[in-house]
């Protein structure tokens, strides 16, 4: 028999916790199923599940609302902090922002009407409202809504009287207020810190727009004092004479070792994996092991870019970027000049090496614009590595917080 008491507890507070069902220590409202030709572009904003992101409430320019003087009718649907918002519509439970199931708990007054895919769910006297909302980040929760989700990957919903029998083991109230502080002031570190890195990313975003030239421009509007000369036009071809194409691996189960393997991903720079250096690709040849620093990039994913910095193996539709006279701060240099041709690309067509190699890229120049002014371009790559070196510090410090915030909701629950 198993013994309700959380691993991890604040002093003073002794026990078993008690198993409840969320209706019993909660009351609920369904949205409302507001009329298209009573939308508006301004008024009393209606909340959709389109509208939630991980852990807030999205402002965006495909808001709806109705106008102001119909709030009277509908003041029962208005989002009141404190209550918790589920999502009773959705895709497949997999805790992404559009999962049916998902919770989101109101931090401010007024902020809209809810509609009729949504279920505000605000709790007693008895019980606090952060305690009660955590209860419903956690994996158990997530495991719930999976068996009683209904339909498929793009259009699942629950019930809101199976989501309502949903249990959960409860203290006191005391040492739920307790446990719902401790992680108010977590998640609002979290918070800080989320948007320190946007910050981060804004300021690298407005100095990618003012450190390079706009189109039809041969002068960037902030520039490093020293140089004046003006950035001519030239092919990737000419800083990339080749462009490499990556293998096909094959079906059967990897060995894992110490070569990263590089796939048209967005996360962890693009690597899926680590395997064996013997490796042989699909047909049975050696995999193409590629020399660093070297930039990746995928046939149809714009945001699959990435500069490698140890050797690795890439997938057949990765395409790889080498050239031995240029130094880790051209790379980066170039890196940015990429991401941004891709920004404009027509994804109709594949974004192959023949295609890379004809593109048209400015850079600066020195001698009456024959030559590349490398000290310019890697004056500029030295400052985005500093840059990309704040962000990635940034995200680091990011993800430990949310990783210590799952390891307490671990232990700081039955």
């Amino acid at each position: 028999m198993r013994t309700l008491v959380p691993k991890r507890r604040f002093a003073g507070f002794s026990g078993e916790w008690e198993e409840r069902k969320l209706g019993e220590v909660t009351s609920y409202l369904k949205g409302f199923a507001f009329k298209s030709q009573d939308y508006r572009d301004e008024g009393v904003r209606i909340i959709r599940s389109s509208d939630l992101l991980a852990s807030d409430i999205e402002v965006n320019s495909n808001n709806i609302y109705i106008d102001e003087q119909l709030l009277e009718n509908f003041k029962d649907y208005k989002l009141n902090k404190g209550e918790i918002i589920v999502t009773t519509v959705g895709s497949k439970s997999e805790m992404k922002d559009s999962a049916v199931g998902r919770a989101i708990f109101v931090n401010d007054d007024n902020i809209g009407l809810l509609n009729q895919n949504l279920v505000k769910i605000s709790t007693n006297r008895d019980s606090n409202s952060y305690f009660v909302y955590h209860n419903l980040l956690r994996k158990k929760y997530s495991e719930f809504i999976g068996t009683i989700e209904r339909g498929n990957a793009n259009q699942a919903n629950i019930t809101i009287a199976e989501l309502l029998g949903y249990e959960i083991l409860v203290p006191n109230l005391e040492e739920q207020i307790k446990i719902g502080n401790f992680f108010s002031n977590l998640d609002n570190l979290i918070s800080l810190n989320q948007q320190k890195l946007d910050k981060l990313k804004a300021t690298k975003s407005a100095y990618l727009s003012e450190m390079f030239p706009r189109e039809g421009e041969l002068y960037p509007k902030r520039r490093f004092p020293g140089f004046t000369e003006p950035w001519e036009e030239k092919k990737m071809k000419d800083i990339f004479p080749v462009i490499q194409s990556g293998n096909r691996l094959p079906k059967v189960l990897v060995e894992k070792g110490e070569i990263p393997y590089v796939i048209a991903t967005v996360e962890n720079n693009g690597v899926l994996m680590e395997i064996d250096k013997e490796t042989l690709d699909y047909h049975g040849n050696e995999m193409k092991l590629f020399k660093v620093p070297s930039i990746t990039f995928s046939i149809d994913n714009p945001e699959a870019i990435f500069l490698q910095e140890k050797s690795f193996f890439a997938s057949n539709i990765m395409r790889v970027l080498n050239n031995p006279s240029l130094n880790s701060y051209d790379y980066l240099f170039f890196l940015e000049i990429l991401r941004r041709l891709t920004s404009g690309f027509d994804w109709s067509v594949k974004f192959s090496g023949p295609v890379v190699l004809e593109l048209d890229i400015m850079v600066p120049t020195i001698n009456g614009k024959e030559k590349i002014n490398y000290k310019e371009i890697r004056k500029i790559g030295n400052f985005f590595s500093n840059l990309d070196s704040l962000i990635s510090a940034q995200q680091n410090k990011l993800e430990k917080l949310k990783a210590l915030k799952q390891a307490y909701l671990a232990e700081m629950f039955v």
